[in-house]
């Protein structure tokens, strides 16, 4: 079985991946980052296609297959990419219910602050604990979501894996997704880095964060290269 993850190697191992990938990995993230801004252009210009916004979940999910099947045999191409648009649904489906909810916890918050008494202090609160709960369950449910060596495994049983590996460690991913976070966030200010590459390296970063925990917790041997 794999090593427990280090902070400080898997930064280093991402990194490398993303060097030595980098083509691979800058195409995806181009990709994404062109539709990040169509998308938001289109909204901005009409409500309506706000709605259409789900559909990046299909590039996003993409470049985790890609940084996971990486992970798993060293190798990985846009052929990776391309193959989460060719089986959608039950990565819409997925990505559908984490937006949905998202959502309502963005308004739930909106209310809250606007809400000048205590019930509202609570709901602000109880709003932003659960948005950070579900970014933090969502960083470990999309590497076990889109990794090769579970393909055969169904949807609800790698979303209860990435329950049982939160609750074996919520610490140690809890601070983990916060420093993802905030270096997506560091990117999105940028805005040249979400567009290039800030996606694809976190991602590399989060695969090989968390399917080493997950294969331990299982007892599932893998592959494991120095």
């Amino acid at each position: 079985m794999p090593p427990q993850p280090r902070l400080r190697r898997v930064l280093r191992e991402a990194a490398s991946d993303f060097y030595f990938h980098s083509w691979q990995f800058l195409g995806a993230n181009l990709v994404l980052g062109a539709l990040g801004l169509g998308f938001l252009i289109g909204s901005l210009a009409s409500p309506w296609g706000l709605p259409l916004v789900v559909l990046l979940v299909l590039p996003t999910a993409g470049i985790m297959r890609m940084a996971t099947r990486l992970n798993r045999d060293f190798h990985t191409d846009l052929g990776d990419f391309a193959e989460v648009v060719r089986r959608p649904w039950p990565i819409l489906g997925v990505g559908l219910v984490q937006l949905a909810i998202t959502v309502v916890l963005l308004v739930d918050i909106l209310i809250a602050a606007a809400w000048r008494s205590w019930p509202g202090t609570l709901l602000l609160v109880g709003a932003l604990y659960a948005l950070l709960l579900l970014w933090v369950y969502a960083l470990v449910a999309w590497p076990l979501l889109l990794d090769p060596e579970r393909d055969a495994d169904g949807v609800r049983s790698r979303l209860r894996l990435a329950l049982v590996v939160l609750v074996a460690y919520p610490v140690r991913f809890g601070l983990f997704a916060l420093l993802m976070g905030a270096l997506l966030m560091l990117a999105t200010v940028a805005i040249a880095p979400i567009i290039t590459f800030a996606v694809g390296l976190v991602w590399l970063a989060i695969a090989r964060y968390v399917l080493p925990v997950a294969d331990r917790i299982e007892g599932r041997e893998t592959l494991v290269v120095d």
